[in-house]
C-alpha cells in the first residue's frame, strides 16, 4: 500500500497553536446575570474556584470549610483531592449556598434538589450564552479557562495557579 496521496494533502495553518478561549470580565458578569438560579450557582463557583463541572456537583457541604476558606474536592480527573483557597468573595457564595443543609447533602443541587447529571449543564449553559450574547458560545468548561486566565492575569504566581486547578506542574 502506498501513501503516495497522502503527500499531496497540505497541513491546516496554525493546527499546533492551542487555542484557549476565556470570558472577559464584562462576558463573565453578562454570562452570570443570564443565568437563572440554581444553575447561576454553579457558574460563579466556577468562576470563583476553577473547578470541573464534575468537580462541583460533586461536592458535598462538609467539603466546603467556612474555617479555611476552602473546598476540597475530593475526586478529581487526576485521581488526587485538593483545597482549593477561596477569596472573600468565594467564601460568601459558598456560604450562601451552604446555609441551611447538613454535611452529607450535595452542595448544589438543581431547582427540584435532585442531583445535577453529567450533561445537565449543556442546555442551562447554551440559553445563558445566547440571553447574555456571549459568542461564540462556550462550555462550562471555559469558565475554567476565565478563572485560570483572571488569576495570571493579577500576577499569581504560576504554580499556585497550577495547585489550584489541580495541576501537578505549570
Amino acid at each position: 500500500v502506498s501513501d503516495d496521496a497522502w503527500r499531496y494533502v497540505e497541513a491546516f495553518r496554525e493546527v499546533e497553536a492551542a487555542r484557549t478561549r476565556f470570558l472577559s470580565d464584562r462576558e463573565a458578569k453578562r454570562l452570570v446575570n443570564a443565568c437563572i438560579e440554581p444553575f447561576r450557582s454553579l457558574v460563579v463557583a466556577a468562576l470563583m474556584t476553577g473547578c470541573r463541572y464534575g468537580e462541583l456537583i460533586a461536592l458535598r457541604t462538609s467539603d466546603y470549610n467556612v474555617d479555611a476558606g476552602t473546598v476540597h474536592i475530593r475526586v478529581s480527573k487526576s485521581g488526587k483531592s485538593r483545597h482549593v483557597v477561596l477569596t472573600d468573595e468565594g467564601k460568601k457564595i459558598f456560604s450562601r449556598v451552604a446555609v441551611g443543609k447538613d454535611g452529607n447533602e450535595l452542595l448544589f443541587t438543581k431547582a427540584d434538589n435532585k442531583a445535577w447529571g453529567s450533561c445537565h449543564q449543556n442546555r442551562p449553559m447554551k440559553d445563558a450564552c445566547e440571553n447574555g450574547e456571549i459568542s461564540p458560545a462556550i462550555s462550562f468548561h471555559i469558565l475554567r479557562h476565565t478563572y485560570a486566565s483572571r488569576l495570571v492575569m493579577k500576577g499569581v504566581d504560576l504554580i499556585v495557579v497550577a495547585k489550584q486547578l489541580g495541576h501537578s506542574d505549570t
